[in-house]
């Protein structure tokens, strides 16, 4: 008997292992008595598609500190972890899994700690057709769960060698290692929650390899172990056994199962994430049962479809099936076409899949690479160590021979060593404090530093008005206003320096719009622009909102436009902005004297002036600096421009 009548496809069959494992993560939280870290465990898992998962997984983790719950601190991560996984982040999911893991090994929790290893992290792989990298994980993780002796983990393993073969249609080794993998099970006793679901996918192996009484004991195993109220569960029993009816040409048996899969998807919310799998049954139920049109209907649809788009290797596949259709309803010139399309794809996927092999092949010879160089130094380090043991054996004998007086030496030695670590510790209690007295300073000193210069401020501007009348009083008193306000940018710029310093990472997500940023530094700056010089703005977008930082934005260009308006005394200075390759790019351009080539990078080092003779402390531009790159931008001199200077402040765009 043969199968070709309703071919099991291979890639929706593996997306199908790459959701095994999603459910367990409830069970740690429904443990627990504590109502509120259930009830918000509940909220976290309803809400694992939104933006703010990922911060509600912290606040939860946060919780279960507090309470001193550690599955649910584990749960919280492994959640977190499945955010990232379902948005296929690569270095998020990497991250997030050696987070799980280190909390499993301290918490001694190794179930979970092989469920991220092997089902999210190997699968991540393997779902991305980096296959060397799954077999190189795949390898450490059996080594260490054969080192902890804990079979789950060496199922693991078994199941995850299965995925790759089922990848690679090997569905006969694909078989044999998910057996394996239940053996595994059901010989140590232990109740695995996923089960049906290995049991359904070894099922259409067998079904693949023209075994459908293996595939019958599978599914009939299979649904002995469906848990109570788990619909993906049943689901995956019955798609398994439409699909040996479909084999066996029982198509009044195909037709019931069918009706009840379509059934429980629409009374199963639970089961929305699921639909690719339910367009899988559907096309192989259409297709073996003869219903052409639509076939290549749901064929048409699927690929537009997010899940069908996912992997190339799945959107490819969809082309040879509409390419069969064409053949039986004898529309030879478009199944030629699609055929085409479709070796076209296969070719291109080969090439591509050659080139992540021999990518994959240099990470794997790096990652041997570093660990020889590892064993390297631990040689180095046990030679040394063995060197200074002969050199302690040597020293004893001596000790021996020479008696009282390497005791006297010892003794004195001792003295002087206790005496150095009374002054270490000293030293280190001088420097705490020494450091203690910095902060408490720098954080006195906004007040007692501003209060003055405040008064001193205001005073002369009171002198400014009460003696407007005298031309030289009133110049004074600008002077002393001018001078002012620039020590205190300088105790500004200095505690900005240092708080970022301290954190660098600022916030860029404020709904607003583009130009306030702009009107702001203009307003600021207004005041210190010379007598003679056009200071300009012209909006490229009236309106426009964009998530950003105003404050921080308004404040590097407040400075920029300072900064132009100290060299130049002539012409004008713009301030502009475009919006180029998801970029926001601002720019100060004046016609004033301009920054030598040698000289064009050193501004922006602390305390470096180009001119020594100019008012200012050099901390201006490295603290606009600081901010663009804390924005996740970058500040830089346009080289190219020769009448002045222009500074190019480079931001993400993020339009709402």
């Amino acid at each position: 008997m043969q199968t070709n009548i309703m071919p099991v496809n291979k890639y929706i069959l593996i997306l199908c292992t790459f959701f095994i494992g999603c459910f367990p993560l409830h069970v740690l939280a429904e443990k627990d008595k504590d109502v509120a870290l259930q009830e918000y465990s509940a909220l976290c898992r309803k809400s694992i598609s939104l933006p703010q998962a990922p911060q509600m997984c912290d606040t939860l983790a946060d919780m279960a500190r507090k309470a001193n719950n550690n599955d649910v601190e584990i749960y919280a991560a492994a959640i977190k972890l499945e955010c990232y996984y379902f948005k296929n982040d690569e270095q998020q999911i990497i991250n997030q899994v050696e987070v799980v893991k280190k909390l499993c090994r301290a918490y001694q929790n190794y179930y979970y700690y092989y469920f991220v290893w092997g089902n999210r992290l190997i699968t991540f792989y393997i779902k991305q057709n980096k296959i060397n990298i799954a077999l190189y994980e795949i390898k450490k993780m059996l080594q260490e769960a054969q080192a902890d002796n804990y079979q789950p983990g060496i199922a693991e393993c078994f199941r995850s060698f299965a995925v790759i073969y089922l990848s690679q249609s090997a569905f006969r080794l694909a078989m044999e290692y998910y057996q394996k993998e239940i053996d595994v099970y059901e010989k140590a006793g232990i109740d695995y929650l996923n089960l049906p679901v290995e049991y359904s996918t070894l099922a259409q192996c067998a079904i693949e390899l023209n075994l459908p009484d293996k595939a019958a004991e599978a599914i009939e195993k299979g649904r002995e172990h469906i848990r109570k109220n788990d619909p993906y569960q049943t689901f995956v029993i019955k798609k398994a056994n439409l699909l040996l009816c479909l084999y066996r040409k029982d198509f009044a048996k195909a037709e019931e199962e069918y009706a009840a899969i379509e059934k429980l998807f629409k009374e199963n919310t639970r089961l929305d994430n699921f639909t690719g799998d339910l367009y899988d049954t559907r096309l192989s139920y259409y297709k073996a049962t003869g219903q052409r049109d639509k076939a290549m209907s749901l064929l048409h649809f699927l690929e537009n479809e997010a899940c069908y788009n996912c992997t190339a290797y799945l959107a490819n596949s969809l082309k040879k099936q509409k390419a069969d259709i064409y053949m039986e309803n004898r529309e030879y010139r478009l199944a030629a076409q699609e055929y085409r399309a479709y070796i076209e794809g296969k070719d291109t996927l080969n090439t591509k899949s050659l080139q992540n092999s021999v990518s994959e092949f240099n990470t794997i010879l790096e990652v041997e690479l570093l660990q020889k160089e590892k064993n390297i130094l631990q040689m180095a380090v046990q030679k040394k160590q063995l060197y200074v043991t002969y050199l302690i054996i040597g020293f004893l004998v001596v000790l021996l021979v020479t008696g009282w007086i390497v005791c006297l030496r010892i003794y004195r030695l001792n003295s002087r060593l206790k005496k150095s670590e009374s002054d270490l510790r000293v030293a280190k209690e001088s420097a705490e404090q020494a450091s203690k007295m910095k902060t408490e300073f720098i954080r006195n000193m906004s007040h007692e530093i501003r209060t003055p210069l405040n008064s001193i401020v205001g005073f002369s501007q009171v002198l400014n008005t009460h003696f407007s009348a005298d031309e030289e009083t009133r110049e004074f008193a600008n002077i002393i206003s001018q001078n002012t306000f620039s020590l205190l940018r300088l105790v500004d710029d200095v505690l900005e320096i240092s708080a970022l310093d301290q954190n660098n990472t600022l916030v860029y997500d404020v709904s607003e719009n583009i130009n306030n940023a702009c009107y702001q530094s203009m307003e600021q700056a207004a005041y210190s622009i010379p007598e003679g010089v056009q200071l300009e703005f012209t909006p490229t977008c009236p309106e426009l909102i964009i998530k950003t930082n105003s404050v921080r934005v308004a404040q590097v260009l407040t400075k920029l436009l300072h900064n132009a308006a100290k060299f130049t005394k002539r012409g004008k200075i713009t301030l502009n902005y475009k919006i180029e390759d998801k970029n926001i790019i601002y720019s100060v351009t004046d016609t004033g004297i301009g920054i030598s080539e040698d000289k064009q990078e050193v501004v922006f080092e602390r305390f470096v002036k180009v001119d020594s003779f100019t008012q200012g402390t050099g901390l201006g531009l490295p603290l606009c600096r600081i901010i663009a790159n804390g924005l996740g931008g970058s500040l830089t001199l346009d080289k190219t421009y020769k009448d002045g200077c222009r500074f190019l402040l480079t931001l993400p765009f993020v339009p709402c």
